[in-house]
Order: C-alpha cells, then sequence, then structure tokens
C-alpha cells in the first residue's frame, strides 16, 4: 500500500479509484478480523465454562477440602467476556483503529478523484463512525449468550 501510494500516480481517476478499492479492502479485511477475534473470544469463554464444570465434578465427587482451592475460577466468577483492558480487547481496538482509518482514508482517497480536493472533515467523520461502530459489535457480540448459554437454558426448559 505504501509503494502504492508513493510510487502510484495520483493525478490520474483511475489510478485514485483502484487504491481506494484496495484500502477500501483493507478496512472490510479489518473489520472481518473483528468478528473473528469476538469468535475466538466467545470461544475461549465456553471452553472456561467447560473447563469449571469439569472441576466441580471433581470437587464434588473427590471429596478433597483442599482441591477446591486449587482452582482460581469458579462457574460464578468466570471473568466476563467482555472484559475491558483485556489482550483482546485491546486487539480489538488496535483492529478497529487501523480498520476505520482505511475507511476513512478511502472517503479521502474517493473525494480527491471525483471532487478534486480532499475534504478531512468528511474522511474523519467516516472513520469515527466506523470505529464506533465496530466497537459497538464487538460489545453486542461479548455480551450475547454464548452457544453453551443457550443451550443449557434450552435444556433446562424442557426439564
Amino acid at each position: 500500500m505504501i509503494a502504492a501510494s508513493v510510487l502510484g500516480d495520483l493525478s490520474n481517476d483511475t489510478h485514485l479509484t483502484v487504491f481506494a478499492l484496495a484500502i477500501a479492502g483493507l478496512a472490510f479485511l479489518g473489520f472481518i478480523s473483528l468478528l473473528k477475534l469476538a469468535k475466538l473470544r466467545m470461544a475461549w469463554a465456553d471452553s472456561v465454562r467447560a473447563m469449571c464444570q469439569i472441576k466441580k465434578y471433581y470437587v464434588e465427587t473427590c471429596g478433597e477440602a483442599q482441591l477446591k482451592e486449587a482452582f482460581l475460577w469458579t462457574g460464578d466468577t468466570i471473568p466476563a467476556v467482555g472484559k475491558k483492558w483485556t489482550v483482546a480487547f485491546l486487539m480489538a481496538v488496535t483492529i478497529a483503529v487501523l480498520s476505520s482509518a482505511s475507511a476513512g482514508g478511502v472517503v479521502l482517497i474517493r473525494d480527491l478523484a471525483v471532487v478534486g480536493k480532499m475534504w478531512v472533515y468528511k474522511g474523519a467523520v467516516v472513520g469515527f463512525l466506523c470505529f464506533v461502530g465496530q466497537i459497538a459489535v464487538w460489545r453486542h457480540l461479548c455480551s450475547s449468550p454464548s452457544n453453551s448459554e443457550r443451550n443449557q437454558e434450552r435444556d433446562s426448559g424442557n426439564t
């Protein structure tokens, strides 16, 4: 991308359009990466719940009082999936910033190709809205019930 922007002929509208499409592709890939990271975080929560179920079984069946103290989390003390300032959250913010900057760049380059001027405020507004939207998607996905929680609710309703 850097080579294309430095070596490309930015006075040609066709080159600007192709460059804008390439940057739009980066913005889209960033959003897809954010979705994959949210899915990974939800899978982490499901596996922690499964491990807590196994730990609960051993604590109840072994009869060792000290065994319960060996485990950091119980089913009730699992950290929230959407917890802020975790590595996953910071990676999501980083991806959202880069993807949003790409989306704002698309608007800037497209304005340059169509109007002949770059309207910085348009790119900034689009970038900001993309960032807010991506963080909202992250929060929604990481706060919604996981598959195992939905299955437990469904199974408990059938009994």
